[in-house]
C-alpha cells in the first residue's frame, strides 16, 4: 500500500496529455483496422523482392499510413511522461519501505 499511486496522485496536465494521447493511440488503430487499404498497400510473398516499394501512393506504406504510423510513434510520449511520473511518485515510498525491510531482515535471519 505504501508504493500504490493513484489516477488523482498524477498531476492534471500530465493526466490531460496522457489521456490525449491514449485516444491518439486508439484513432490510429481504429483508422489502421478500418481503412487499411487506405494506409497500406499489397506485396504477396511470392512477388519479387526487387519490385518491393515501400513508400508511396504504389508503395507498402502509403502517405497516411505514413504519418499515422508517426502519430503512433509520437503518442508513446504520453505513455513516457505518465511512466516517469508514477516512478518518481513511488521513488520516496519504495525507498523508505526498502530500509524498514533491511532492518526486519536481520530479524529473518537470526
Amino acid at each position: 500500500q505504501c508504493c500504490v499511486v493513484t489516477w488523482k496522485d498524477v498531476p492534471v496536465v500530465i493526466r490531460g496529455i496522457a489521456v490525449f494521447f491514449a485516444i491518439v493511440e486508439a484513432c490510429v488503430c481504429h483508422l489502421f483496422y478500418q481503412l487499411s487499404s487506405f494506409c497500406f498497400g499489397t506485396f504477396n510473398i511470392t512477388d519479387d523482392i526487387n519490385t518491393l516499394k515501400v513508400y508511396g501512393s504504389d508503395g507498402l506504406i502509403k502517405l497516411p499510413g505514413a504519418a499515422a504510423l508517426g502519430a503512433s510513434v509520437f503518442s508513446l510520449i504520453g505513455y513516457f511522461l505518465l511512466s516517469r511520473c508514477v516512478k518518481k511518485k513511488r521513488a520516496g515510498p519504495e525507498a523508505e519501505r526498502a530500509k524498514s525491510l533491511d532492518v526486519a531482515e536481520a530479524g529473518w535471519k537470526a
